[in-house]
């Protein structure tokens, strides 16, 4: 009786030669994905380290992006009661991420007064090219840069004193005011971007 056994040895090659056929081999895909996954934990692990260290810089400037505020300018009793306008120069705190500038000048409104008691504010900046505009003796306004023209109430002449189409591509930036009780005026300064014809604030 043969006795001897006719299976392979644990440690012999099987009919195929593959010593390791019967181990389950790891198809490539889930291989794929697994090598994917580390990178996508790694850069995550990295990114999120850069934003937390980015928030003290960012956070300041977000909360500072709001709505601008009133700002105190002039008193009533400044403003002439002819209505002619007067040129304020318009100080404010600045913060930033870093510092802290108190009483910064920002910039510089043209105010009129009217009869009612209210008082009207452009700021001086022409918005053709940033050039400070000036008031004229009928209480309108000329930009010296390049010849732009307005009437009192801050609209475009179509045509400047020498025949020319006026270049500025809006009207005079005009901005919100408030008289106090303590007869303050407080305008809500902010500045515009030049050459568009769309009122947008920078």
């Amino acid at each position: 009786m043969d006795t001897s056994d006719n299976s392979t040895s644990p440690h012999e090659p099987s009919s195929d030669g593959n010593p390791d056929s019967n181990e389950p081999i790891e198809p490539p895909r889930r291989s794929f994905l697994v090598a994917f996954g580390a990178t996508v934990v790694g850069a995550v692990t990295g990114i999120v380290p850069a934003v937390v260290a980015l928030m003290p810089v960012v956070d300041p400037l977000r909360r500072e992006s709001g709505k601008a505020p009133f700002v105190p300018v002039t008193s009533i009793d400044a403003l002439p009661d002819n209505g002619m306008p007067r040129k304020v120069t318009v100080y404010k705190t600045i913060k930033d991420a870093w510092n802290t500038v108190p009483n910064a000048r920002v910039g510089a409104v043209y105010m009129h007064k009217k009869k009612d008691g209210t008082v009207v504010a452009f700021n001086a900046v022409c918005p053709h090219a940033g050039c400070f505009v000036q008031a004229v003796d009928d209480g309108s306004y000329v930009c010296p840069c390049h010849n732009s023209e307005f009437e009192a109430d801050g609209s475009i002449r179509p045509e400047n004193a020498i025949g020319k189409p006026t270049m500025s591509p809006r009207d005079l930036d005009s901005l919100p005011t408030e008289v106090g009780d303590d007869g303050v005026v407080r305008v809500q300064f902010q500045n515009f971007r030049s050459s568009l014809t769309e009122k947008k604030a920078l």
